[in-house]
């Protein structure tokens, strides 16, 4: 994702987001638990809990919004959603 000259990807930390895109209009946030694995192999009763964010840009009506998907801090997704206002 473009901020000015700068681009972020998934990968990189919300505080590089937040540094490179500013604030987002909105965030929603929920925890979520997911099964353990190690190397690949599920372990078996192990859950863990993570916080789940959706960030929504608004880049304004000459650009598409995105939303950015940030779990446990680490920005894991971001999708192009219709025309900013």
């Amino acid at each position: 994702m473009h901020c000015g000259q700068r681009i972020v990807t998934t990968g990189d930390s919300a505080a590089k987001l937040e540094r490179f895109c500013g604030k987002p209009e909105t965030v929603v946030r929920w925890r979520a638990e997911r099964t353990v694995t190690r190397h690949g192999v599920l372990l078996p009763g192990l859950v863990q809990e993570v916080w789940i964010e959706d960030w929504t840009y608004n880049f304004g009506p000459n650009k598409l919004m995105r939303r950015v998907r940030v779990e446990d801090g680490v920005v894991t997704n971001i999708r192009a959603l219709e025309r900013g206002h």
